[in-house]
């Protein structure tokens, strides 16, 4: 599994996790859903901006974020 889809799968999860839909977390995020739906397919690397817009998002600091990816 490369960086791409680590990212993704735990964006997913934890979205999931907290009963929100990728529609969602877009908007809380500032961008599109397709974008969204993009970077938890591990289809888009997204930029520092980005994950810390998504981090905000799903409430977890960018050290929580980056640890869980590690742990899973």
């Amino acid at each position: 599994m490369n960086l791409n889809e680590n990212f993704g799968r735990t964006i997913k999860r934890i979205r999931l996790e907290k009963g929100l839909t990728q529609k969602e977390i877009a908007k809380l995020a500032g961008i599109s859903p397709k974008h969204y739906g993009s970077i938890e397919r591990g289809e888009y690397s997204p930029s520092l901006n980005v994950v810390f817009k998504i981090s905000l998002a799903l409430e977890k600091s960018l050290f929580e974020l980056f640890s869980e990816m590690k742990n899973k």
